[in-house]
């Protein structure tokens, strides 16, 4: 597999776990779906201020993908995106702006899962975070093992952003960030 079709299946993948309720297109419903069952996964409670914050990081995702995709469509209101625009955002954006769209969900999964505020994630946090964007039992199982590479326990913020960049920019079939997707 070459490494824009290891690059394809990845967007294709994070499309399809962003149109919650499978319609072909991802709106602000969706998203907002996606923010209830994530946010469900770690049983705190509805608006509370770490629901809230996950939901402004999530939100601003939202806003900067819309801002892109707009770019690409030439100007104007973005309300929904389908699969072709979603991937070809993301195939033909440099890594920087791509990078850029996706920072703020880091900083949203650090305000809902580092309870204690040291700047790191559990497995236990880790994996809940992972089956609340979608991912089914079999594909996390193992994933925070192979992220996990000094062995410590925890992924800290600078970790796991380095692994979401490397997600969205790499095509090596074999890069650690490929768990973040379950892969």
């Amino acid at each position: 597999m070459s490494a824009n079709q290891v690059l394809r299946q990845k967007y294709a993948s994070t499309f399809d776990n962003f149109d919650v309720n499978g319609s072909g297109t991802v709106d602000a419903g969706d998203l907002e779906g996606l923010i209830d069952r994530v946010v469900e996964q770690f049983g705190i409670e509805a608006d509370g201020s770490r629901h809230q914050a996950f939901a402004a990081s999530a939100r601003e995702v939202w806003a900067r993908l819309t801002r892109e995709v707009g770019r690409l469509r030439g100007g104007g209101e973005v309300e929904s995106i389908d699969r072709d625009e979603y991937l070809r955002l993301l195939e033909t954006a440099p890594d920087d702006v791509v990078e850029a769209i996706f920072d703020p969900y880091v900083d949203g999964l650090f305000a809902l899962a580092d309870v204690d505020g040291d700047g790191r994630i559990t497995e236990e946090e880790f994996n809940a975070h992972q089956l609340g964007w979608g991912l089914s039992p079999e594909q996390v199982r193992g994933s925070f093992q192979e992220l996990d590479t000094d062995r410590d326990g925890t992924l800290s913020r600078a970790e796991y952003t380095k692994y979401v960049h490397q997600f969205f920019t790499s095509g090596d079939p074999n890069a650690r960030a490929n768990a973040l997707s379950g892969a």
